[in-house]
């Protein structure tokens, strides 16, 4: 599975991470967490959005900051 050159939408929640939106193309299996540390998504449920280079694009779960 290549994401580079995409914009991606990643979902992370108990050990997987679940890839596209809205309906999930792939699951990767994420036991460890090296892949939701890496992105800031280790602890909890949460959707970020890549760029086509794979950087963060988008938190849209967190809150608007002022």
């Amino acid at each position: 599975m290549t994401l580079a050159g995409n914009r991606t939408v990643l979902t992370s929640g108990d050990g997987r991470i679940t890839v596209g939106w809205p309906e999930p193309n792939h699951t990767i299996v994420d036991d460890d967490a090296t892949i939701a540390t890496h992105y800031g998504l280790a602890g909890e449920t949460r959707t970020i959005v890549l760029d086509e280079r794979l950087r963060v694009l988008a938190t849209p779960d967190d809150p608007p900051r002022r």
